[in-house]
């Protein structure tokens, strides 16, 4: 396993879906893509795909484009929830992590320095350690592309100071591309659960609670985000579900500025 930064993309491919990972420069990974099928990308298509994704800077934010990875990072000037929340007693809240290993399938991945070059696999797992050496916390990230075009991600966090660390949320974020404007979950009641619905994807928090200690017949289940009018037989979706021992909360998120992004727990696919 190395120990310097990680340098490279990550390019996986299963029945119609790519997924690119964006883990450069020793950062944490970023969906570069979470879509259709790219076919064969080399190091140059996916620093242009990377650099397509670079959004405006407009006015009242930070001075350099934020960078959206999986565990969103305050550091970076993300203005949204960060993916990990806590701290030791108000010291260590925003923590900066650098990568350190990368493996694919099983086989690390070297940096071995220079460019990034693009890792490609199909169903594969790929784990993610990072760390930050000040906030004393260790991070290990799995990212895994199933048959079918399922993208399952888990996030696992290190206490290694002696001291304790309060840790209250953590959560990753799956991006998805400006073409989605509706949302779709669903609700119900007794004898008519699930019942879907929809709504715009606008600026603010959608956000579905279940506090029964168990499902309801008013749980969200899923959440889809897509173009307008999306069905079966057209449009572009996006669609998530969680599966955890806790309690869920699928939320979405859209910012002034324009960053959408939905949190999951989970596992989720476009299609």
């Amino acid at each position: 396993m190395t120990t310097t930064p990680v340098h490279a993309f990550v390019h996986l491919r299963s029945e119609g879906v790519s997924v690119l990972l964006d883990c450069t420069r020793g950062r944490l990974p970023a969906l570069a893509h979470w879509g259709a099928d790219l076919g064969e990308v080399s190091a140059a298509d996916a620093l242009r795909l990377v650099e397509g994704g670079v959004h405006p800077i407009p006015q009242n934010i930070a001075d350099e484009p934020v960078r959206v990875a999986l565990l969103p990072e305050s550091w970076t000037g993300w203005a949204g929830r960060p993916g990990l929340s806590g701290s030791r007693g108000g010291r260590d809240w925003s923590p900066r992590f650098t990568t350190t290993a990368l493996t694919v399938a099983g086989r690390a991945v070297e940096s071995p320095g220079g460019d990034a070059t693009v890792v490609a696999g199909g169903c594969a797992l790929v784990e993610v350690a990072a760390v930050d050496d000040v906030a004393r916390l260790r991070l290990l990230l799995l990212v895994e592309l199933l048959p079918g075009g399922v993208l399952r991600s888990r996030a696992r966090v290190t206490n290694l100071a002696a001291t304790a660390y309060q840790l209250d949320d953590l959560v990753l974020a799956y991006p998805v591309p400006p073409v989605t404007r509706e949302l779709l979950d669903l609700s119900g009641r007794w004898g008519r659960e699930r019942s879907p619905q929809r709504r715009g994807f606008t600026v603010g928090v959608h956000l579905r609670e279940g506090r029964r200690g168990r499902t309801g017949a008013d749980a969200a289940t899923v959440l889809h985000a897509g173009t307008p009018g999306f069905g079966f037989a057209q449009g572009e979706v996006w669609g998530g579900a969680h599966r955890m021992e806790r309690q869920p909360h699928p939320l979405r998120r859209t910012l002034g500025h324009g960053r959408a992004g939905r949190r999951r727990r989970g596992a989720a696919a476009p299609r």
